[in-house]
């Protein structure tokens, strides 16, 4: 009996501890934004994301903002929602958030993730001024070993391997990553947006986050776990006799 008590409160502990969630946001018109930062947590993950600008302009105000194409191939819509339960980002690339100056770059950063273990990220991000071509990047900061990614544009049909710090984000299209990757020592992801010209700032418009969560136990798991340890002490004891 104590074995069996035993196992499972090493089970009640690690399904307090350990969770596998998912985070999503749309950003729109009506996101909350304090200056040069925006945070958003949801089912123990958090994204964060600060331009080096002053502020982060939202979709609908300032100028000379971009009409995105709306014809995004539907096989790599599927596929890219397919990464993370839930996630549905049809109409991500409408809108959006970007840095006030064209020269900001954007760190991203998920966070509260269980230390060392995998998450799955889906980034839709943009040039969203006028013109046409390919600028900006998307590079690994922090300690994001072994991270890698896939890239999808509106013009292709499925992902090919994304080469971190290639100039690759296209302008009034719209860009789409779909990056694996290992949380470091803190159970953090990192990643930099980073503006490779002067006439183009990056925007954000949609992520969905799926990763195991580091949580702390519920009151009502603090008590599982007393009860199994009393009812191993019980069963040790009796043993002894």
């Amino acid at each position: 009996m104590k074995n069996y008590i035993t196992v499972a409160a090493f089970l009640a502990a690690g399904a307090a501890f350990a969770n596998a969630e998912v985070l999503i946001y749309d950003f729109n018109a009506e996101t909350e934004v304090s200056g040069n930062t925006f945070t958003y947590t949801a089912n123990g993950l958090t994204f964060s994301a600060t331009t080096t600008s002053d502020s982060f302009i939202k979709s609908g105000e300032g100028s000379n903002l971009a009409d995105w194409s709306s014809e995004w191939n539907n096989t790599s819509m599927a596929e890219l929602n397919g990464f993370v339960s839930g996630a549905d980002a049809t109409t991500g690339w409408k809108d959006y958030i970007y840095s006030s100056s064209k020269d900001g770059d954007i760190t991203l950063t998920v966070s509260g993730l269980e230390a060392n273990s995998e998450c799955t990220i889906v980034l839709f991000t943009g040039t969203v001024f006028e013109g046409s071509g390919r600028w900006n990047s998307l590079q690994l900061a922090g300690d994001t070993t072994g991270a890698t990614a896939k890239i999808y544009t509106s013009a292709v049909s499925d992902g090919s391997d994304y080469a971190f710090g290639n100039e690759s984000i296209e302008a009034r299209n719209g860009t789409a990553f779909a990056i694996s990757a290992t949380a470091d020592d803190s159970g953090s992801v990192s990643f930099l947006l980073n503006t490779t010209s002067n006439y183009h700032s990056t925007s954000l418009n949609y992520v969905a986050v799926s990763g195991t969560a580091s949580a702390i136990p519920e009151p009502s798991t603090f008590g599982l776990l007393a009860g199994l340890g009393a009812l191993a002490l019980v069963a040790s004891r009796r043993r002894r006799k």
